[in-house]
């Protein structure tokens, strides 16, 4: 695997759920929960919203989509569906498994440089009028 990561997985989350870098985030929270248990589209948004996801704007439609990018990557498989008619169950991938680690280190790099800028700002508010 190349030092680029696709799909949107691995960059540092912005500071709205909106944006390139911000499906990065939301991507790699559905890895994450993915790895925990294989789930559906409604289940995924269920437990997005646990982590804060949800009340953040993210729409079931934009959690669709980014389920099919990543099981066109191969990060994800649909293979199962849910008895009940709930759809597609998603489960994580060996590959997907991988890409959650780099998503990891990459949101441990972005946390030490947070760090060291909100350290230089001090106790600064900045006004936002």
């Amino acid at each position: 695997m190349t030092g680029v990561v696709r799909s949107g997985v691995g960059g540092p989350p912005g500071p709205t759920t909106s944006g390139p870098d911000a499906d990065d985030f939301v991507s790699a929270c559905v890895i994450l929960v993915l790895d925990q248990r294989p789930a559906t589209a409604q289940q995924l948004s269920t437990h997005l919203r646990t982590l804060g996801l949800t009340e953040s704007g993210i729409e079931p439609a934009r959690i669709g989509s980014l389920l099919r990018g990543l099981v066109t990557e191969g990060l994800v498989d649909d293979d199962e569906h849910d008895g009940d008619g709930g759809g597609p169950i998603y489960s994580l991938t060996p590959e997907g498994t991988e890409r959650l680690g780099i998503a990891a280190d990459s949101l441990r790099s972005t946390q030490i440089l947070l760090r060291r800028f909100l350290a230089r700002c001090g106790e600064r508010s900045i006004a936002t009028n």
